[in-house]
C-alpha cells in the first residue's frame, strides 16, 4: 500500500519536469514559478473537499499491552525520542535512508544540468530525459512493496541490500562511461532501485517500533533523510565547480551507496508475525 501511495511522487515529479521544461523553454524561467500558485490552489481545494482526518475504514488503531490512546498521548516527547533512537535497527535504517535521499536528490536536481552541459542537449530534451528517473517509480514503488511482502515474506532487508548494491555498481558505471545511451540506461537503473526500496524504510519502521511512536519515528526518519537531500544539492554543485566534471559526483554517489549497503547489512530483521486471513 505504501508503494502504491508513493506513485503520486513519481507521477507528479514527471509532470513537473515536463511542464517546467516546456514553460521555461517557451516563456523563461520566471514563468515556471508563476504557475505554482495555480497548481497549489487546485491541490488545496481537492484536499479541503475530499480528505478527512479519520476515515472509518482506517479506524483500527491498537496499542501494545499497558497502553491506551489517552496515556499514549501523554507519553513525554523525550521518552518518544529515547524509544526510537535506542533501537539500533532504527538508527541503521535512518543512516541508510539519508544515503538513499542523497543519491535520489543528486539525480533529481542535477541530471538535467548534467545532460545539458555534458552532452549539449537542449533544456527541454534534458528535462524530458531526466523525467525518466522519477517516472520509473510508477512501477518500481508498488513492485518493491509487493516483492517485500510476497517474495521475501515480509522481510525488507534483502531487497534493500539488492537496491544499494545495484546503485553502487550503476553509479560506478556512470563515473566511467561517457556514451549517452549507456548513461541513460544507468540513470534509469539507479532510478529503478532507488524507488524500489524507498518506501520499504517506512514499512520497516512500522515493523520494529511500538505503535505509539511510529508517527514520531516516521517524521524523524524523514527529517534525517532531508539532511541527505539538502547536502546532496550543495555537495554536487560544489564538486562540479571544483573539478569541472560530474565524475566526482558519481563517485561520491558510489561511496554513499556503499555506506547505505553497510548500514543495511548490519540491520537485524525478523520475519513479520503479521499475516492475512485467506
Amino acid at each position: 500500500m505504501l508503494g502504491i501511495y508513493a506513485t503520486s511522487v513519481s507521477i507528479f515529479t514527471l509532470f513537473a519536469y515536463g511542464l517546467a521544461a516546456y514553460i521555461g523553454n517557451a516563456f523563461g524561467w520566471r514563468a515556471v514559478f508563476r504557475i505554482l500558485p495555480a497548481v497549489l490552489g487546485i491541490v488545496l481545494l481537492i484536499y479541503w473537499i475530499f480528505v478527512r482526518d479519520y476515515p472509518s475504514a482506517a479506524n483500527r488503531k491498537k496499542y501494545p499491552s499497558g497502553y491506551t490512546k489517552s496515556n499514549a498521548v501523554r507519553f513525554p516527547i523525550r521518552n518518544r525520542f529515547a524509544t526510537i533512537f535506542s533501537n539500533k535497527n532504527y538508527c541503521l535504517a535512518c543512516t541508510a535512508f539519508a544515503g538513499l535521499t542523497f543519491i535520489s536528490y543528486t539525480n533529481l536536481v542535477w541530471i538535467p544540468t548534467f545532460l545539458h552541459e555534458s552532452y549539449s542537449l537542449s533544456l527541454y530534451k534534458a528535462g524530458l530525459l531526466a523525467g525518466l528517473y522519477p517516472a520509473i517509480g510508477i512501477l518500481a514503488r508498488p513492485l518493491g512493496g509487493h516483492l517485500s511482502d510476497v517474495t521475501f515474506g515480509g522481510l525488507r532487508k534483502p531487497l534493500m541490500l539488492i537496491g544499494f548494491w545495484s546503485m553502487l555498481l550503476s553509479t560506478l558505471g556512470l563515473a566511467a562511461i561517457t556514451d549517452l545511451r549507456w548513461v541513460i540506461v544507468l540513470i534509469v537503473i539507479v532510478g529503478i532501485f532507488d524507488q524500489l526500496v524507498v518506501t520499504l524504510f517506512f514499512a520497516f519502521l512500522l515493523d520494529i517500533l511500538p505503535e505509539e511512536v511510529t508517527a514520531t519515528g516516521a517524521s524523524t526518519m524523514n527529517a534525517l533523510g532531508h539532511i541527505g537531500s539538502t547536502s546532496a544539492v550543495f555537495c554536487a554543485g560544489l564538486l562540479v565547480d571544483l573539478f569541472y566534471s560530474f565524475r566526482p559526483v558519481f563517485l561520491t554517489l558510489s561511496f554513499v551507496a556503499c555506506t547505505g549497503l553497510v548500514a543495511v547489512w548490519f540491520i537485524r530483521e525478523k520475519r513479520s508475525s503479521g499475516h492475512l486471513n485467506p
